[in-house]
């Protein structure tokens, strides 16, 4: 055939293009998305990675995993085999310690603002749950994250599992299968568990119920808790400048306040802040910190604020990152529901007076003093735990929660795991017993 030939259809394909032109010029474009924050310390969040690094990118979210997934971060970036990646919140970026911090300026970073500080109602919490999710798989040109690092419990990162899925990022989940039945953080982690692909978890206790949920043995790695690591550094250099950063001197006894939103029973919110707030009319300094970003969290945040207003001895701060360490040093009693006061509180044998449900399943060594909301059972708890012969009976006390080497385990194992197939889980049917009839 000559090319003559072929002319007339060529010319009617010519013809075609030309009107399709057309069509597409006459349609409105395309909306466009909102801009998402913008990014420091590199080229972008997926800039290209070199063949031969392993791409990981890790996801802060607030106070609760910043401590934790700072230490991590700055155990991977010396690592040559991996190219390291951060995304984090306006929430979680106070509370990195400050290793993490000079670690943030030697990596890509992106902090985005979701809304958390100004989200009160459940409405706001989802929008801002839905920005994070959205921002973090926003990506340039480049290699995808070979493993997403999240950590925790917090209900943001459901949404955020959600987007990476979506997309096929496997997920690395630091502090699965522990257990706080008086919160839907408890429904959280479980659920976290089964949309990760690797987990690092705090203690053998938590392994066992991963591996109780049908997971695959080679994924599921005791580390330890990464938020002890370096702890007492970090303590031992802000103690010097502890009263000048705070801005006030630390009479004692010094008490720390750290309650958050009971959410499966809101109804105990008033009475058992209350019970804190009256147990403590002795003490003669009060750290107050602003409860976590949750359902009624703006209750308690409005109640601190009176109490500091009618009483010279509290203080209420939003967020004490490195100092945070220094200050569980030099308390002499914790009180509130929070997970520090079972977590970071014993590596000081520090007495923690633990309120209501919220932290209930979780391991705890000899330092908590458990106590329902009730004023007259929390009073006697504090005046017990500033007893100096029970804090005496604390010295020698074992953390369960690790020995402060976890983010070099962690380390070692994101590096390692094959990551071909990663992400294509198979389910472990456990021996079952047939229900027995009558």
């Amino acid at each position: 055939m000559r090319v003559t030939e072929l002319l007339p259809g060529w010319r009617q394909v010519a013809r075609w293009v030309r009107v399709l032109a057309l069509i597409n010029a006459r349609k409105p474009p395309p909306e466009r998305t909102p801009a998402l924050p913008p990014i420091t310390g590199g080229d972008g969040i997926l800039a290209d990675v070199p063949p031969t690094k392993r791409s990981i990118l890790v996801i802060s979210t607030s106070r609760g995993d910043a401590r934790g997934l700072s230490q991590v971060t700055a155990a991977l970036v010396p690592a040559e085999s991996v190219s390291v990646r951060v995304v984090m919140t306006e929430l979680a970026e106070p509370a990195w310690n400050p290793t993490g911090l000079e670690i943030l300026r030697r990596v890509p970073t992106r902090i985005v603002n979701c809304g958390f500080g100004e989200a009160g109602s459940v409405e706001r919490l989802a929008r801002a749950a839905h920005a994070l999710a959205l921002a973090a798989i926003d990506r340039p040109q480049g290699a995808l994250p070979d493993i997403v690092v999240l950590m925790g419990d917090r209900h943001e990162l459901l949404p955020l599992a959600h987007a990476l899925l979506l997309q096929g990022w496997p997920i690395a989940h630091v502090s699965g299968g522990e257990i706080t039945e008086g919160v839907f953080d408890d429904a959280v982690r479980h659920a976290l568990t089964k949309l990760s692909h690797l987990h690092l978890c705090t203690a053998d206790q938590a392994a066992a119920r991963i591996l109780q949920m049908g997971e695959e043995p080679w994924r599921v790695v005791v580390t330890g808790d990464p938020t002890l690591d370096g702890l007492t550094d970090i303590a031992t250099q802000a103690a010097t400048s502890l009263p000048e950063a705070l801005g006030f001197p630390l009479e004692r006894p010094v008490a720390i306040v750290t309650y958050h939103p009971p959410t499966l029973t809101p109804e105990l919110l008033e009475p058992e802040l209350e019970s804190v707030i009256s147990s403590l009319t002795e003490v003669r300094t009060i750290v107050a910190t602003h409860p976590g970003a949750e359902p009624h969290s703006a209750e308690i945040l409005e109640r601190l604020h009176r109490w500091s207003s009618s009483n010279p001895a509290v203080h209420v701060l939003s967020a004490l990152g490195g100092l945070y360490a220094a200050l569980l040093a030099q308390a002499d009693v914790l009180v509130g529901n929070s997970s520090s006061g079972l977590i970071e509180a014993p590596v000081f044998c520090l007495p923690t007076v633990n309120i209501g449900d919220r932290q209930r399943g979780r391991q705890r060594a000899a330092n908590v003093i458990d106590v329902p909301g009730r004023p007259e059972m929390v009073s006697e708890a504090v005046r017990h735990a500033l007893d100096p012969t029970f804090r005496a009976s604390l010295n020698g006390l074992v953390n369960p929660y690790g020995d402060g080497h976890a983010a070099e385990r962690i380390r070692d194992v994101l590096t390692s795991v094959p990551v071909g197939g990663l992400a294509r889980k198979r389910f472990v049917d456990a021996p079952l017993t047939p229900p027995k009839h009558d």
